[in-house]
């Protein structure tokens, strides 16, 4: 229960950044969390590459924790990146609020 606290949280901070900007509030929610997801994946192909290269299965029994904790911190970094550079470009290429100036021009 714990683990959606954190998949609230990126959802929320990506609803309102999407809705400050006008764009899909849903969807770059959504993709928030995919984003969060993703790291985690990224990490575990990561990590399997390197035990398979050294042939280590140690440090999956014994840091279990430790693994889970270094997920949550890359989650948090891959989010907040993700987060600053949607930030960036969308100040930098503001959408209308209305698209009423594309009629009848």
């Amino acid at each position: 229960m714990l683990g959606l606290l954190p998949l609230f949280i990126v959802g929320r901070y990506f609803y309102q950044l999407a809705h400050e900007h006008n764009r899909s509030t849903w969807g770059f929610a959504i993709l928030g969390i995919v984003v969060y997801f993703a790291s985690h994946v990224l990490l575990g192909v990561v990590l399997g590459l390197v035990l398979v290269a050294t042939g280590s299965q140690m440090i999956l029994e014994e840091s279990s924790l430790m693994i889970n904790l270094i997920g949550i911190g890359m989650g948090v970094l891959a989010v907040w990146l993700f987060y600053y550079l949607l930030k960036r470009n969308w100040e930098k290429n503001p959408k209308s609020a209305s698209n009423s100036d594309l009629l009848d021009q």
